[in-house]
């Protein structure tokens, strides 16, 4: 046996042993789902950080980021860079006096803090309501009476908020609307740690078992 055939065959020897001991992945890895209806993919960079994404027909379903570790034998997905989701909320603050009229005050913004003008603030069951003005801000003046009752604040594009008060307080509102787009609602996946073990590996595909003893064959798209 020449030295050019004993090379190869000791580098053909040795590449599986390489790239199983490599301690990073690079791609973006796809699993799709038996009928279609929905995709995962995680998304892998060489300096160890992960993006995971679960997505259906409506859009993402759950994300996370976080760190990876790799060894021959398993590939450790940590969630610890996953950010929470944020929301649509409003604080409020309550008063009483003695004038027969009660105010409602309402200031919209968005989650950034940006005002959102021409915003529908509204009693439904009233029938009585008002838009804010550029600055996004806006008053209802009420009757005085001990009922409760329920603010409606709603913009086209965003999530819509209700806010429970009793007629006989005055109220300062301040609401910070989540815009919304398709998709827009998904569960972020936080503090957690799942273990992929590894069945085989090859160049742009990577066969794993999932914690529930189910294969699964991620294929690398990019």
């Amino acid at each position: 046996m020449n030295n050019f055939f004993k090379l190869t065959l000791i580098f053909l020897l040795i590449l599986p042993y390489q790239i199983s001991a490599q301690k990073t992945i690079e791609g973006l890895y796809s699993l799709p789902s038996p009928t279609g209806d929905f995709s995962t993919s995680i998304n892998f960079s060489k300096t160890g950080i992960f993006e995971y994404e679960h997505s259906g027909h409506l859009g993402t379903e759950e994300y996370g980021i976080g760190t990876y570790s790799l060894d021959r034998k398993k590939i450790i997905l940590n969630y610890n860079l996953t950010k929470p989701l944020k929301k649509s909320y409003f604080e409020s603050k309550f008063w009483i006096n003695d004038n027969e009229k009660v105010e409602l005050k309402v200031d919209v913004f968005d989650l950034e803090g940006n005002p959102i003008p021409y915003a529908n603030i509204y009693i439904l069951a009233d029938n009585n309501g008002f838009t804010s003005n550029k600055s996004g801000n806006g008053k209802l003046v009420l009757n005085k009476e001990n009922r409760n009752a329920e603010l409606t604040i709603s913009f086209v594009g965003y999530d819509e908020v209700k806010i429970p008060f009793n007629q006989k307080y005055n109220y300062e509102n301040i609401v910070h609307l989540r815009k919304w787009k398709r998709g827009s609602a998904p569960t972020p996946i936080l503090n957690q740690i799942d273990t992929l073990q590894i069945l085989q590996r090859r160049k742009n595909e990577i066969i794993t078992l999932n914690k529930n003893n189910q294969e699964q064959v991620w294929t690398r798209l990019e």
